[in-house]
């Protein structure tokens, strides 16, 4: 691995450098003494170095060995080029553990260098290693001399002769994105370096790196109940995705002005190369809004990451009303009881593309009607045959009652839903829930309005609304006078319309011996994934002629 540049002299450059500043008998005479001191790397006492505190934007992560207790720490990938392999150790307690390079016969050829490597990985994009306190160690040689090295970034950072066993803080040269320990062989003529330990050529102990990345996370706020028009009152919803793909999501906080309403703090494992989680999709932020008084308020979402970047998002003004409105006070008169919400009923059942209209009424206990009140509307998903709902509300909006405390609220459009219908103020609140089925819209083509006994028919179709992804079944039925509609015997017996709605079904005429006409639907079944009720389409009508029959 000759050829590397370090401050624009090649390594080897270096190594000869160094050797003509020592003489033959003052090598022997280092060598020698430094023996006696370090025989085998078992023998090895490292000086405990105590790292400083991680600076901002920077994170902490311990590779092999924890740091401070010498715990089986993180596993980073690692490569290296030592000949006889690396004997990974890190699980083992006390100095003897670590990651141990090996030599087949404790050999090293002249002009040799083996290294244990780390290296960001690519889809770390912004991570570098700013600095590293680490203990490694290498035992001593005869024949050619071996240098202990240490290399991030492109640069020579640590290049000792052997024994050498340093416990050491380093900054690393900017923008690195890889650290290598390595003993290289060289020098004397091209005389090998002979190891007395072939097992242990090379001792990384433990390493604590210092990385650094300055990307910001993003954020989107996808829904909730803080969201959206109308006053807020009493607990909110506010739902997130972000991610950061770097050191990943630490934590995020509301605030209304400059209180903080709402508030998660992530628990992170630090055990990769990023601290956090990098992807926080679906996130679902409790928000107390009794925390600040009634008025309007700036919202704000602030998305930290592990290295200290922030990413902060102005989502407007809310208008927060937890106490009742000056008329409710002036009807009730004294301090009310519980609110109560009655809704007029909490089933009912649309056709597609059509509203649902609900009805209710806000009073408290005594039955005295509660006016002016904000009632919020949330909503989630529901399947009508399971009775399912979805894991989180969405704010829908709301609507106000009138004097005598009734309210009716129009459902736009769209698949089944859960809806619950909520007011809080000034220690009184309720909530209920009603569900809303949608049929499933269904259209029905036919290929031909006339056709002969013995010929087929095509029927197709579309199914409206999201459908899963393996679609759902479909039926082709016919009427039969005096029994209804009853499946026939088309083809397929039984079909599905796929994942973009559609469906092909066909039928054949065999016994049709005078004119007649043939009513034909498409029913849809329901699904466990789909979320509408059954529903058949408009019938279509073919007209059938026996042969010899003239057909107009």
């Amino acid at each position: 691995m000759t050829g590397l540049t370090a401050g624009g002299v090649t390594t080897r450059d270096v190594h000869g450098t160094i050797a003509n500043r020592v003489s033959a008998g003052r090598r022997m005479l280092r060598l020698s003494a430094m023996g006696r001191v370090l025989t085998s790397l078992s023998a090895v006492a490292v000086a405990a170095l105590a790292p400083a505190v991680a600076r901002a934007g920077e994170y902490p992560i311990d590779f092999c060995k924890g740091w401070t207790n010498d715990a089986p720490a993180v596993q980073l990938p690692f490569a290296h080029s030592f000949p006889g392999g690396v004997n990974n150790d890190c699980s083992r307690g006390g100095p003897e553990g670590g990651l141990h390079g090996m030599i087949p016969g404790g050999i090293m050829q002249f002009d040799s260098h083996s290294v244990i490597l780390l290296q960001v990985p690519a889809d770390r994009p912004g991570i570098v290693i700013k600095r590293v306190a680490s203990q490694y160690a290498a035992p001593g040689t005869s024949g050619s001399l071996a240098f202990v090295r240490v290399m991030a970034g492109g640069a020579l950072l640590d290049n000792q002769v052997a024994p050498h066993a340093p416990s050491e803080d380093r900054l690393l040269p900017a923008g690195a994105r890889d650290l290598s320990w390595g003993i290289y062989c060289s020098t004397s003529g091209s005389t090998y370096c002979y190891v007395p330990t072939a097992g242990d050529v090379f001792h990384v102990y433990k390493a604590r790196l210092f990385l650094s990345e300055s990307a910001d996370p993003t954020v989107t706020v996808t829904g909730g109940s803080l969201i959206g028009g109308g006053p807020k009152a009493g607990p909110r919803t506010l739902l997130v995705d972000a991610f950061d793909g770097d050191s990943g999501i630490l934590g995020m906080t509301v605030k209304l002005d400059d209180t903080v309403v709402g508030d998660i703090p992530y628990q992170c494992a630090y055990d990769d190369w990023s601290a956090c989680r990098r992807d926080r999709q679906g996130q679902v932020l409790d928000i107390d809004t009794t925390k600040v008084l009634d008025g309007v308020h700036a919202l704000s979402l602030v998305v930290r990451d592990a290295a200290g970047n922030q990413t902060r998002k102005e989502l407007g003004e809310v208008r927060v009303a937890n106490s009742p409105s000056p008329a409710a006070q002036r009807e009730a008169g004294v301090a009310r009881g519980r609110a109560l919400i009655r809704l007029g009923r909490s089933r009912l059942t649309v056709s597609s593309g059509r509203s649902a209209i609900i009805r209710g009424r806000l009073v408290d206990d005594d039955d005295r009607p509660i006016p002016d009140a904000t009632i919020q509307i949330d909503e989630r998903a529901y399947i009508p045959k399971t009775g399912l709902i979805g894991p989180a509300w969405a704010s829908l909006g709301y609507v106000l009652s009138d004097a005598s405390g009734r309210f009716s609220a129009r459902i736009p459009p769209g698949a089944s839903r859960a809806l619950r219908f909520s007011y809080a103020a000034a220690g009184v609140a309720d909530s209920a829930e009603a569900r809303v089925s949608v049929r499933a819209g269904v259209t029905l083509r036919v290929s031909r309005r006339v056709a002969r006994n013995g010929s087929s028919v095509r029927f197709t179709g579309t199914v409206a609304g999201a459908l899963p992804r393996a679609g759902v079944l479909v039926t082709l039925q016919g009427h039969v006078p005096g029994r209804g509609w009853r499946a026939v015997d088309s083809t397929p017996n039984v079909g599905r319309a796929g994942a973009n709605g559609r469906f092909r079904m066909s039928y054949r005429f065999l016994k049709t011996s005078q004119p007649t006409r043939f009513r034909f639907r498409v029913l849809v079944n329901e699904d466990s994934a789909f979320a509408y009720t059954r529903a058949a389409s408009r019938p279509v009508t073919v007209a059938v002629f026996p042969p010899g029959w003239s057909i107009r």
